[in-house]
């Protein structure tokens, strides 16, 4: 955090007012998509896990194919 607050005027300097505006929005959404991820992750592990400690591997293929579908962005055929 001290080390931000002294780069900071130097990025500022360097880039300029309207790069730094840019700077800080692709930060700022860089930011949101790693809690993004970081919550989908954490979800994803508890369902799988759960299906996995109740045996049940016809919703363990479902979930896993469902996840894939989400994260890879693949064809989700079966």
């Amino acid at each position: 955090m001290i080390v931000a607050l002294f780069t900071s005027r130097i990025v500022l300097n360097t880039l300029g007012i309207e790069d730094f505006g840019i700077y800080g929005i692709v930060g700022g959404v860089i930011t949101l998509f790693g809690f993004i991820n970081s919550s989908l992750s954490s979800a994803t592990s508890r369902f799988i896990t759960y299906e996995m400690g109740k045996n049940n591997t016809t919703n363990l293929n479902n979930l896993s194919s469902t996840y894939k579908c989400n994260f890879l962005g693949a064809d989700n055929k079966q």
